[in-house]
């Protein structure tokens, strides 16, 4: 075994840890399935509970059972994540509802005043149209990217925890997860508010249904893909540069800035079936159709209901997927931390 080097992050590892050693899981009536003290470091797979018959598909149906058994863990893991985004500052919590109104400001200030640029069959007088469009995908970009950013590190940050507690060490991209999803969602609501208060813009209405399957959808497709790089990057040490500079490409690749349609962008259509491939771009499709109440009609390529059902299957593959690889290489985390 490696020798433990001190690391900058153990200190805020040893703050969590002691957190932990008050909060024991809640077991559901069903026995719920967790990690044994210094299960990474020994057993086939470290859970204890279930039998292990139903090998990756049992795991993967007791997962359930451990967000409810660690239920109080994950709700302090996010907020001390989210408090300490935003600890010493004077604005404290009320930071992610003034900075995304800050960036609409701005967006729309250049885009449609400064500037004068319009989308192409947009709403009479919604001069908006492109700030908004831009404001949602960075919204909703800059939630995924950090979550991805974070997560592929985070086995490396909080090496203190492995082998050492009765902790689930598959919750900790979970948890960066969902703190960026708390912040996503405030934001959202403060997009709402503004467009409520103000009508510059079209306020959804039954689209806002779709809110939670989105959100759902979303936490799947990242927590796996997080849960992969997270493996991955214990055992090369490249994975975070990597995902950096993978992150920076995808990010011009997708929707976030441009409008995927030839009325935007004349010579796009020979582009457009590689733009459909690209999950980010469903997702992206799904929260402007419920953010924007799916205005301009000839933004969207697919309808809100469609690019929901295209995303999620793509989130649930990615969680298989990423569950798996995180599984069958989690016994030998502790030895090559």
């Amino acid at each position: 075994m490696r020798p433990h080097q001190p690391h900058p992050s153990d200190g805020a590892g040893k703050s969590l840890s002691r957190h932990l050693s008050n909060l024991r899981p809640r077991r559901a009536e069903a026995r719920v399935a967790v990690l044994r003290p210094g299960a990474e470091r020994g057993g086939e797979d470290g859970w204890v509970g279930p039998p292990r018959r139903g090998g990756m598909w049992g795991s993967l149906s007791a997962w359930p059972g451990v967000l409810l058994g660690y239920r109080d863990l994950i709700r302090t893991c996010v907020w001390r994540d989210l408090r300490q985004r935003f600890q010493g500052s004077a604005l404290g919590v009320l930071w992610p509802l003034v900075h995304p109104l800050f960036l609409f400001g701005i967006y729309y200030f250049v885009f449609a005043e400064l500037l004068g640029l319009r989308m192409p069959g947009a709403l009479p007088g919604a001069g908006a149209a492109l700030g908004l469009w831009m404001f949602t995908g960075t919204l909703v970009w800059t939630s995924f990217a950090d979550s991805v950013q974070r997560s592929t590190s985070c086995l490396v940050d909080q090496r203190n925890l492995l082998g050492k507690l009765a902790f689930p060490s598959q919750l900790l991209p979970l948890n960066i997860v969902l703190a960026n999803l708390a912040t996503l969602c405030v934001a959202a609501l403060s997009l709402l508010f503004v467009t409520a208060l103000t009508g510059v813009w079209v306020t959804p209405r039954w689209e806002l249904l779709y809110l939670p399957a989105i959100i759902l959808a979303q936490a799947l497709f990242t927590s796996g893909l997080g849960l992969l790089l997270a493996a991955l990057h214990v055992f090369l040490r490249d994975t975070q540069q990597l995902v950096a500079i993978t992150l920076g490409l995808a990010m011009f690749l997708t929707p976030v800035f441009w409008v995927p349609s030839a009325a935007a962008i004349p010579g796009i259509e020979r582009w457009l079936h590689l733009v459909e491939l690209n999950p980010m771009h469903h997702l992206l499709q799904a929260w402007r159709g419920v953010l924007m109440a799916g205005e301009p009609q000839f933004c969207f390529t697919a309808s809100l209901s469609s690019s929901l059902a295209t995303f999620s299957l793509w989130g649930v593959c990615l969680f298989i997927l990423g569950h798996g690889i995180f599984r069958s290489l989690q016994h030998r985390f502790a030895d090559e931390i």
